[in-house]
């Protein structure tokens, strides 16, 4: 437009701003809604290996074999990098600690952890219950083997799926910012026209 005509608003100017301005408003609170859903996501814990009691239960009524041991000639928690609960201590004395020993010390100690804390709680509750914990970590054993080798790039899928949740937050926010800005200036737009 030249300097000397009026700077007036059109019909189909107004129209265009007010559809712009519907779709930013809605869009952003769109985005905010998957940013909070994906943020939950986030830092919601990955699916592990826990193992329930009635796993072992059920592991109990159709009784399977016992892991091997494996070699463990020390007779200290020296080759356990994890703490060992004080409820499993006192299950696991004298040749039981070599047994210990032998199903986990090839692990890391953030599994040795999981383990001993997963099987702790199986131990409370079979003590609970009039079990004998001795026979639920029996049980327990070959299912949390199981579990933990099922899947052996666990921890990267985790990490990769983690890295994607983050990457689509940042993705989400770069949007949620050009539709601020898409606001932002209509409203300058708006303000600078004469009525």
């Amino acid at each position: 437009m030249a300097n000397g005509e009026n700077k007036t608003v059109s019909g189909f100017e107004r129209f265009v701003f007010g559809l712009t301005r519907a779709f930013a408003l809605v869009g952003a609170a769109v985005l905010v809604i998957l940013i909070a859903v994906i943020a939950v996501k986030l830092f919601s814990p990955v699916e592990g290996s826990e193992v329930s009691y009635s796993d072992v239960v059920e592991s109990l009524n159709n009784s399977e074999e016992i892991p091997d041991a494996g070699e463990s000639g020390s007779d200290s928690w020296g080759a356990i990098e994890a703490e060992v609960p004080k409820n499993l201590q006192v299950l696991f004395e004298g040749e039981n600690k070599n047994v210990l020993v032998g199903w986990i010390d090839q692990y890391s100690k953030s599994q040795q952890e999981d383990f001993l804390q997963n099987m702790s709680v199986i131990a409370e509750q079979a003590e609970r219950n009039g079990k004998d914990p001795i026979d639920a970590i029996n049980a327990y054993a070959p299912l949390k083997f199981a579990k933990m080798s099922s899947d052996e790039f666990g921890e990267y899928k985790a990490l990769a799926t983690r890295a994607g949740y983050t990457a689509a937050i940042f993705g989400l926010f770069l949007i949620l910012s050009i539709l601020s800005l898409t606001l932002v200036m209509l409203a300058i737009e708006r303000n600078t026209r004469a009525a």
